[in-house]
């Protein structure tokens, strides 16, 4: 009994406090060969410096480009963008593939915290990043990464 409200009381204190992670994107056929997202303690929805990344522009060549859009107009695209722990939480991710390639989002899904769930959206694909770990993009688009708490599951009172 005492573990079981020991258990309970750190959950709780977990869900108050939010949940910080750091999660990688791989790219292939892009300027950059990953990218990230997070969640951090003291973090803001706009720029943190030392924290937040600026994206290195694009090169010349036929490399696709990806970035996270930056808070605020005037300031470069990111790299790693940086959130705070309230959720739900988004990030939009532009992309740009290379003509006649095709280029492909990665990641590990296993990496995924618990507790939370990874929804990419957009280009009329809508998927749960915990059960894919790839994406391939043949057109320019914007997607949204979205992050919410995982519902509770629900129990068949009835048994």
């Amino acid at each position: 009994m005492r573990k079981t409200v020991a258990c309970l009381i750190l959950m709780f204190c977990v869900i108050l406090q939010g949940q910080e992670f750091e999660l990688r994107i791989s790219l292939e056929n892009a300027h950059v060969g990953e990218i990230y997202f997070a969640c951090q303690k003291g973090a803001t929805a706009g720029y943190d410096r030392g924290k937040d990344v600026f994206c290195p522009p694009g090169g010349m060549g036929d490399m696709g480009l990806a970035w996270f859009a930056a808070p605020e107009p005037q300031l470069p695209n990111l790299y790693k963008d940086i959130k705070d722990c309230t959720f739900p939480q988004q990030w939009e991710l532009l992309v740009q593939p290379p003509k006649r390639k095709i280029m492909s989002l990665n990641w590990e899904k296993e990496n995924f915290p618990e507790g939370l769930d990874f929804q990419l959206s957009g280009a009329g694909v809508t998927l749960d990043m915990k059960k894919t770990r790839k994406l391939p993009i043949t057109t320019n688009g914007t997607f949204q990464i979205s992050v919410r708490k995982s519902e509770p599951e629900k129990t068949d009172e009835k048994k």
